[in-house]
């Protein structure tokens, strides 16, 4: 198995929201953005990029310092591709109408991240990471006060743009380049033309990996304000998958209560697996196989409060086995899971009581993939007013040998403009989605709904 670079694509004199039109290749691919905004506002910092379906993909490196009055906060989206997607939205909350510069490039080959090099305020034409696997890819991204045409001298520019600045601002040029190794190394990609010495770079790594037996096939992520019920519209890929639906229910002056359900628009209701709850943030795991003529899920329960919802589908489950959950306040939200059998894929859902969009330092508490060999994030809902909200991020982890060693999925928790790490009251949920067997009596005894 080897990475490859599919294609991409780029904003033109694109503004805040700045749409990337782009219709993946492929299911289960990894997508990377990079981007850049023509404004030192700093709550433009506070950037997010969602998909037409509504997931939001995973900054995993920024640099919202940037002093120069053309150049905005920088940062490095990573997602996965899935059917249905057809496009890319990248939001600088208090910066509507201001310019931005954004860069696409789609990887095959790839099922997680490994090193990340954010941008402390360095300019360079360079951008260096030490990869940690054979045959990694290192994916560097540069942003450059000026509209010009990149060149390289190390490694290969994939996507870039440059922007004509509005309301009195300068251009803003991306790029987004990447260079690999066939053993673990220091990897550089270099940038050349005029000026661009005073580019800021940031790099991550992209891990090679065979796609699970238990695999994602589709997703979808539900915004939403106050309520008592959620309908979720969502055609499944295909017959019999399962169905992994995670709820986000958050307090605002009552808690939910009464029967916290989801059924589809056939009135099979889906089986909760886990839940729990820390302070104001209640957190619900379900999972059912889906079944023909399903269009909307729909989750109820008793009381208004904010909700968010995500969808993620797996093709060649055979069973539910292990679950957990686990609650506590730190920077670091991690549980782990002992699976019954190899051949399996433990799914782990993170939710707090906090709104990850919102423009304000002390609300803006988001989620974000620790690097590690565990697979990119799928479904990334969240509840939201203008006065709250929670959220609930979804993230799976493949089991490919041992049943008895425990997996162990983590994210971080950052806030504000500067995503530095913050301690906060979070709930994680997790279940294991069993693989096919050899063993008909054996998949039937696990097997859940068989």
């Amino acid at each position: 198995m080897s990475i490859s670079p599919i294609g991409g694509a780029h904003t033109t004199n694109a503004t805040s929201p700045a749409t990337i039109t782009y219709t993946p290749s492929a299911t289960g691919n990894i997508i990377v953005i990079q981007s850049a905004c023509v404004s030192t506002l700093s709550a433009t910092s506070n950037a997010y990029c969602k998909d037409n379906l509504g997931n939001m993909l995973q900054p995993v490196a920024d640099y919202t310092g940037v002093t120069i009055a053309e150049e905005g906060p920088l940062y490095t989206f990573i997602g996965y591709s899935v059917p249905g997607q057809t496009s890319f939205v990248i939001t600088y909350p208090a910066a509507s109408g201001l310019d931005v510069s954004a860069a696409l490039e789609e990887y095959s080959g790839s099922y997680g991240i490994g090193a990340v090099v954010a941008n402390t305020g360095s300019q360079s034409a360079s951008a260096t990471l030490t990869t940690t696997a054979n045959n990694s890819y290192a994916v560097a991204g540069f942003s450059l006060a000026s509209n010009i045409t990149f060149g390289s001298s190390a490694g290969t520019i994939r996507q870039q743009t440059g922007t004509i600045g509005s309301g009195g601002h300068g251009p803003v040029s991306v790029a987004l380049t990447d260079n690999t190794s066939a053993t673990p190394a220091s990897v550089t990609s270099t940038v050349t033309g005029t000026g661009v010495s005073s580019s800021y770079p940031m790099a991550l790594e992209l891990l090679v990996g065979s796609a699970p037996t238990v695999a994602p096939v589709g997703m979808k992520s539900f915004d939403a304000g106050l309520g008592a019920s959620l309908a979720c519209s969502y055609t499944p890929v295909t017959i019999g998958n399962y169905i992994v639906f995670t709820l986000t229910l958050t307090k605002r002056t009552v808690a939910p209560s009464g029967t916290i359900a989801v059924v589809d628009n056939n009135s099979n209701a889906l089986t909760l697996v886990a839940s729990s709850n820390n302070g104001t943030e209640y957190a619900y795991l379900f999972v059912g196989a889906s079944v023909t003529g399903v269009t909307t899920y729909t989750a109820s329960w008793t009381g208004s409060v904010w909700v968010g919802a995500g969808i993620t589908e797996y093709a060649n489950a055979t069973g539910v086995g292990a679950t957990n959950s686990t609650s506590a306040t730190s920077s670091t939200p991690s549980i782990s899971t002992t699976p019954n059998q190899s051949n399996s894929t433990v799914v782990a859902a993170f939710f707090t009581a906090f709104d990850p969009v919102s423009t304000s330092s002390t609300t803006n508490r988001k989620f974000t993939l620790a690097a590690s060999s565990q697979t990119i994030p799928r479904a990334y809902a969240y509840g939201r007013t203008s006065t709250g909200g929670g959220q609930g991020l979804q993230t799976d982890y493949a089991v490919a040998t041992t049943a008895s060693s425990a997996v162990t999925n983590t994210v971080s928790t950052t806030w504000g403009n500067t995503y530095a790490p913050i301690s906060i009251a979070w709930v994680a949920l997790s279940v294991e989605l069993l693989g096919p067997v050899t063993n008909i009596f054996t998949r039937r005894q696990r097997g859940w709904g068989t």
